[in-house]
């Protein structure tokens, strides 16, 4: 058998073992990465040999867990920061106001369901603190959980750096965190009442770290579902609904397509902000209302789960977003860097699974040297857009720039093969568009460097 296809036998026992444990089943379409990082953990490991990696590690009872959490956290993208969609939080914050302050709820438990380093659980805890201290009849308790043990042991830490809080002014960073050096703890106050528990979600219901029969008053599950098949999805819809209370919230990430999956829940429109809500019979306090902009989602929602896909897409679909290439190309041709990735931020915000703000952010941040979530940009780009030649020859610029030679020149390989089956006779750049052969001609001179 030839050294190749061993390899290749070693990546698929590897892809599949990852999509059993985690059910992300969206990694078969992304191989080439798995393979980048199958080859960056044996270096990292000091193994030279795919099988006794395979053996000795990945399947080793002394090392399994750890290698497992390797590849899930490296094929998933753990982008999370405080006050994540702020919009969403404030409707929440009011709607839960209302119900304690008049009575209809007296505590409230809360479980983050994909909580990564601990952003999302400690906003909900700064949130709920404060709505404590204006309804002191307030009890709460929140549950955070991950698939990955180093991001929980990230979270129960506490401890963050400043691009986490990069939606928080200077004000909010002096009230809620301790500041030592560059890191950010926060203070023990906002730690209350939060409890961190490993679970995989496909899994089931995280029965053994809850009490038993206590029913949820919020589920947090936001940018994961982008991970997971269309019947995974739907079981996570029944598992959410079931915990739930009558009336309780399911907060998903913005542009998730979940129209159909989640028909069993109310959709309710609070300042802008969508949010789903368990019905509750005879119930009508809640008006059920949809913004013009949440009518549009929901026919693109339901056009995708149709299988229709617009003429230009190669991935997740492209939402309306009116006048934003008149104000960055403004902001371009002024040089204004720095206003230009505030306003991609924003368009990104609205629209989290539109691969070319990802794109952008990339690019940007690279400009005004915040080079901490250039990569986590970038590598998401290419998830939602997996054809994009574009994110592919930018990221490997990246690479290369940042002296990841190895990696770099896997990601100009990648970009070739898109290339030569590419129909398109430019690629479209955030400096504007290139002919195809030039690029090719750039990435041929880049390769040739990389020693």
């Amino acid at each position: 058998m030839s050294t190749t296809r061993k390899y290749s036998e070693v990546v698929d026992r590897l892809l599949e073992r990852v999509i059993d444990h985690s059910g992300l089943t969206s990694l078969r379409e992304r191989r080439v990465e798995l393979e980048d990082a199958l080859g960056r953990r044996m270096e990292g490991v000091g193994c030279q040999c795919e099988h006794r990696y395979l053996s000795d590690w990945f399947l080793s009872d002394q090392s399994a867990q750890v290698e497992m959490d390797f590849f899930v956290e490296a094929m998933t993208i753990g982008e999370t920061y405080f006050f994540r969609h702020p919009e969403v939080i404030d409707a929440l914050r009011d709607l839960l106001t209302e119900e304690v302050s008049s009575g209809r709820r007296t505590s409230l438990a809360v479980w983050s369901a994909a909580c990564s380093i601990g952003c999302e659980p400690y906003t909900l805890g700064i949130v709920l603190k404060e709505m404590q201290a204006r309804l002191p009849q307030l009890n709460y308790k929140i549950y955070a959980s991950d698939i990955n043990h180093d991001s929980l042991a990230r979270a129960r830490g506490a401890d963050f750096v400043k691009w986490s809080m990069r939606n928080m002014d200077t004000e909010q960073l002096q009230r809620y965190f301790v500041r030592e050096d560059s890191h950010y703890n926060l203070k023990e106050i906002y730690q209350e009442n939060i409890e961190f528990f490993y679970h995989n979600l496909i899994s089931g219901m995280p029965t053994a770290q809850m009490p038993r029969g206590e029913l949820l008053d919020v589920i947090f599950c936001r940018n994961i579902l982008i991970y997971f098949d269309a019947d995974t999805i739907r079981r996570l819809a029944e598992m959410y609904y079931q915990l739930l209370k009558p009336g309780g919230y399911l907060v998903l990430g913005p542009s998730e397509m979940n129209v159909l999956h989640f028909s069993k829940f109310e959709s309710v429109n609070a300042q802008g902000a969508v949010l789903y809500r368990k019905p509750v019979a005879g119930d009508l306090a809640v008006p059920v209302l949809k913004s013009a902009w949440h009518r549009v989602r929901d026919r693109v929602a339901a056009r995708v789960l149709s299988g229709a896909r617009s003429k230009h897409s190669t991935g997740a679909p492209v939402l309306p977003a009116a006048g934003r290439g008149a104000a960055l190309e403004k902001l371009m041709k002024a040089q204004s860097y720095a206003l230009a990735l505030e306003h991609v931020l924003e368009q990104m915000r609205l629209d989290e699974l539109n691969a070319q703000w990802h794109l952008w952010a990339g690019f940007l941040s690279e400009k005004i040297g915040e080079l901490d979530g250039v990569e986590s940009y970038y590598k998401k780009a290419i998830y939602l857009q997996r054809k994009s030649i574009g994110a592919h020859y930018l990221y490997a610029c990246f690479l290369l720039r940042s002296g990841d030679s190895t990696r770099a020149k896997k990601a100009f390989s990648v970009a070739l093969q898109l290339s030569h089956s590419s129909g398109e006779l430019e690629v479209d750049l955030p400096e504007g568009p290139m002919a195809l052969l030039e690029l090719v001609e750039r990435i041929n001179r880049k390769v040739a460097t990389i020693v």
